[in-house]
């Protein structure tokens, strides 16, 4: 599995930047930079892929965000209203809970789609590396301490993880006031908006660091560490120092190959039927044969998968 990740750690960013560095060569008009890669899809892709291209950005979004909202539902409902507000919570109250945390969750999301897309001096990147800068090193510092050393404890860890927000958060909405007031002197002015924002924001990830680091030893020194805690932190460690024991389970699990198989011939007959119409409709031989390659490769990796599956089985 790591070496899988490494690979595609490696393989995948340049797939993925590609379209926006050819669009330098083949759009290089292009007035917003966030539309670049639906632009360069439209003159690149024939009629047909480009509702697969559609297609797969929506499902994509809606499995990250499903998966996220399940997950911050599940903290806020059992790490947070159980354990801190509601401990006899019911299997039913939870379940209601969780849904009405998903809900609020998914207004705040769209709350914050509106919001970026009206702060037109920033794309996506400029706002993900600001809120990343902002709340990163608070997140990050405390947790890879806590597995790394017993020195801090859990004020300090508060302290800090709020010190760090707080910090991040300030430099971050300065950041955006300043941006917004100078917008006119930093077109004209290349220093000027290189440090209102590269250079901001590398100073804010550093002082944010600063103040999660100095945050979490203040809290640490200012009342001493609960004995409850320290055994609590003594087991945690024992735990960690236990080798892994790996025991093969008599029964193999499920493979997902079977029904990924099945979705990918299915998908392959579907392009097939575009390719098709693509063709009678259309009459664009070109666009005709690129989908026909993609639904015969979606097609024949399918059957891959259910032929090998079946062989092992």
């Amino acid at each position: 599995m790591l070496w899988w990740i490494a690979f595609l750690m490696f393989v995948m960013p340049p797939i993925f930047f590609f379209p926006g560095l050819a669009a330098r060569v083949l759009l290089p008009k292009i007035e917003n930079a966030r539309e670049v890669y639906a632009l360069i899809s439209l003159k690149v892709l024939p009629v047909g892929l480009m509702g697969f291209i559609l297609s797969s950005v929506i499902s994509s979004t809606m499995s990250t965000l499903g998966s996220e909202f399940n997950t911050l539902s599940g903290v806020l409902t059992r790490d947070f209203y159980k354990r801190k507000i509601k401990p006899d919570l019911s299997e039913k109250q939870e379940i209601f809970a969780g849904r009405i945390f998903t809900i609020v969750i998914g207004i705040l999301t769209v709350g914050l789609a509106v919001l970026f897309n009206a702060l037109r001096e920033f794309n996506m990147m400029d706002i993900m590396f600001r809120i990343f800068s902002a709340f990163a090193p608070a997140i990050m510092i405390p947790l890879v301490a806590g597995l790394l050393s017993k020195k801090f404890n859990a004020r300090g860890t508060l302290w800090g993880l709020l010190a760090g927000s707080v910090t991040g958060t300030a430099l971050v909405l300065a950041n955006f006031f300043l941006i917004r007031i100078y917008a006119g002197q930093m077109k004209t002015n290349p220093p000027l908006e290189f440090w209102l924002r590269s250079g901001w924001n590398s100073a804010a990830t550093v002082l944010s660091i600063a103040a999660t680091v100095l945050g979490m030893w203040l809290g640490t020194i200012t009342k001493p560490t609960p004995q409850e805690e320290r055994h609590r932190v003594a087991a945690f460690f024992a735990e960690l120092a236990k080798p892994f024991l790996y025991e093969e389970k008599a029964e193999k699990p499920l493979s997902p190959f079977k029904i990924i198989g099945f979705m990918l011939m299915a998908l392959g007959i579907s392009m097939t039927a575009v390719s098709v119409l693509v063709l009678v409709r259309y009459k664009d031989r070109g666009a005709f044969k690129v989908d026909m390659i993609v639904a015969l490769s979606l097609a024949g990796l399918g059957a891959l998968m259910r032929l090998g599956k079946r062989q092992k089985a």
